[in-house]
């Protein structure tokens, strides 16, 4: 089978005859960028064939020149025998956010106040009774009986997880330990047994986006947000927007993929808000609200997410049923239980859900509101007290240089920002990160844009100035 050697940091893999170089870079560990989830579109997995030979199926996508100088699309080449390839397209993962991760401030008054705090998981602190010789009870039906008096009911859910718990923490504290728990009707439903007293209580509000996932940590006692960050979702390397992850997760292998990278991107963020936060033991953590679109949240749960683009455009489920954190992959307590937001629809999904709650249209307003949500999928809710109407189209890429030759998402080497000298028509440009300019995004687009207008360079119909009184203007003129 074909050895092929990616360079410049000598990742080296086997593969069977005719994988595409896709393939062979996911099984080296090598990053690619594939924002049309391999399609060959939009040019930006190009690499360079040093050495050996491939099977490229260009689509005209790349110039003659480039073509000339061997290099090729990974997602349109087969692997045909050893070969040395050079990987020249790489974006670095790290974005405008420093070290990927952004640290915000949330409004206070959002949040309700101290005394009038009710978190969905509690802590009550029981004191079980000590085994005795010849009793007949186990350590489960002395902590049943203490359940039971001590909640006032007979219905005391404790999931196995919780049992393993129990023998340790009755043992270490002289029967005295702490009951995390949600009641739900008549049931006490267990979430957590430690020894002693009960410690802090933490829980988690995430929003999974199609290019951005957040992780907020909330102290549920105080009822204070402690802090947030953002980090890039790990799936925008299989895609850039909804659509085109959809495509990739064609088969249960890719969807079980798409699975473990926000998998990975969320409990990276976990680990980073917790180390941050006075290293926080990721088991104090018993409550966990995520919200996301509808294609983001199935591919979260590990579900295909292929026929909400299938004409009727039929999501698998719109309200989510109570999952526990060890069934969803989630590094926290294992029986804390995940609420996620309700879908509406295929393309209007629980991060909208969410938004509504947070504005005037849950409080019933009377006046015709318009709530924007702009992000990779965007949408819009127009309404108030008696109607809501919603659509979502894809705004990502026109925010991230999508269709546009340099185009990219703002990461360190992207222009997001330019300047026009009036007189002379001369760009100056800011770089994330500094350095020299790998491409540009979608904000600095819109800042050339605007200059061009404000100067004069174009007009309202995009038409260049093409009169001389620019000196940086020149026509470049077709050969006859």
């Amino acid at each position: 089978m074909p050895l092929i050697t990616f360079m410049p940091d000598s990742k080296v893999c086997v593969v069977e005859k005719g994988v595409t170089l896709q393939a062979a870079a996911e099984k080296a560990g090598v990053t690619l960028s594939f924002p049309c989830a391999g399609k060959g579109v939009c040019g930006k997995c190009m690499v360079r064939i040093d050495q050996g030979s491939v099977e490229f199926n260009d689509n005209g996508k790349l110039p003659k020149e480039l073509r000339d100088q061997g290099f090729v699309l990974a997602c349109r080449s087969k692997v045909l025998e050893d070969a040395d390839i050079f990987v020249t397209s790489v974006e670095d993962e790290k974005g405008q956010f420093s070290d990927a991760l952004s640290y915000m401030s949330v409004d206070e008054n959002l949040f309700p106040k101290p005394e009038d705090k009710k978190p969905l998981i509690t802590a009550e602190n029981l004191t079980v009774d000590a085994p005795a010789q010849g009793d007949g009870l186990g350590d489960y039906d002395r902590f049943l009986n203490a359940a039971r008096s001590h909640f006032g009911t007979d219905s005391i859910d404790l999931p196995l997880t919780c049992l393993r718990y129990l023998p340790d923490a009755l043992r270490q504290n002289d029967g005295d330990i702490s009951v995390w728990y949600m009641r739900k009707s008549d049931t006490i439903h267990v979430v957590d047994i430690t020894p002693g007293k009960p410690e802090a209580n933490y829980g988690l509000a995430i929003d999974i986006g199609t290019t951005t996932i957040a992780v907020q940590l909330v102290d549920l006692d105080n009822a204070k947000i402690m802090d947030t960050i953002t980090l890039y979702n790990a799936q925008i390397d299989r895609g850039a927007d909804v659509i085109s992850r959809i495509s990739y997760a064609k088969n249960p292998e890719r969807v079980g993929e798409m699975r473990s990278l926000v998998l990975s991107t969320i409990n990276r963020g976990i680990s980073e808000i917790c180390a941050k936060n006075g290293n926080i033991q990721k088991r104090n953590i018993h409550n966990v609200s995520i919200a996301g679109n509808t294609t983001m949240t199935q591919l979260f749960m590990g579900i295909n997410p292929e026929f909400i683009r299938l004409e009727p455009y039929t999501p698998t489920l719109m309200g989510v049923p109570l999952y526990t954190a060890e069934s969803l992959g989630l590094e926290i307590s294992p029986c804390a239980y995940a609420w996620i937001a309700p879908n509406v629809g295929s393309y209007v999904g629980g991060d909208i859900t969410s938004g509504l709650l947070c504005t005037e249209f849950a409080a019933g307003a009377e006046e015709i509101c318009l709530f924007i949500d702009v992000g990779t999928n965007g949408e819009i809710v127009l309404g108030n007290e008696d109607f809501l109407m919603g659509c979502a189209c894809s705004a990502g890429p026109a925010f991230e240089g999508g269709g546009i030759e340099r185009g990219m998402r703002a990461s360190f080497g992207a222009i997001d920002r330019v300047e026009v000298n009036p007189q002379s028509g001369k760009c100056d440009y800011l770089v994330i990160g500094g350095g020299e300019p790998k491409g540009i995004c979608g904000s600095g687009l819109i800042s050339l844009l605007s200059q061009l207008l404000g100067v004069g360079i174009i007009d309202q119909r995009g038409k260049l100035d093409q009169s001389g009184k620019f000196e940086s203007v020149r026509t470049r003129r077709k050969n006859s």
